[in-house]
């Protein structure tokens, strides 16, 4: 029998304190992957190819192979939640550059939705603590 009432939640707490970076580096993977879906940045749209050639036809923007979207890893160091990619070509997608004129289609970042996610996936979890 627990001494103090609170003490099992007081655990359970914990054990949700150490496991949320990683839960969070989940949540950042998911809606970072719902871009290349949605073919936007959340609701900003990537721009349009220039060419229309046969081979893109009805092809969704940075998915050829799908080796872009599937590199994406979380990493975690201590409390700190870092989402990469060590595709070479990631870096001038995602921001565009001088390299072939590339626009930006950004597709990893923060934002406010990302945030909500995030803040709404804790929020859950903390009621379960104290169920």
């Amino acid at each position: 029998m627990n001494k103090h009432p609170f003490e099992a939640q007081a655990r359970r707490l914990e054990r949700l304190i150490k496991r949320l970076p990683r839960q969070i580096g989940i949540v950042i993977l998911r809606q970072t992957k719902l871009n290349f879906r949605r073919q936007a940045f959340f609701e900003k749209k990537w721009p349009k190819r220039k060419s229309n050639s046969p081979r893109n036809q009805g092809r969704n923007l940075l998915i050829d192979t799908g080796i872009l979207r599937n590199s994406l890893r979380s990493e975690v160091r201590g409390k700190t939640v870092t989402i990469f990619s060590d595709v070479p070509y990631a870096t001038v997608h995602n921001q565009g550059g001088p390299t072939y004129t590339m626009p930006k289609r950004q597709f990893l970042g923060t934002h406010p939705k990302q945030q909500e996610a995030i803040n709404k996936m804790i929020s859950k979890r903390i009621q379960k603590v104290f169920k």
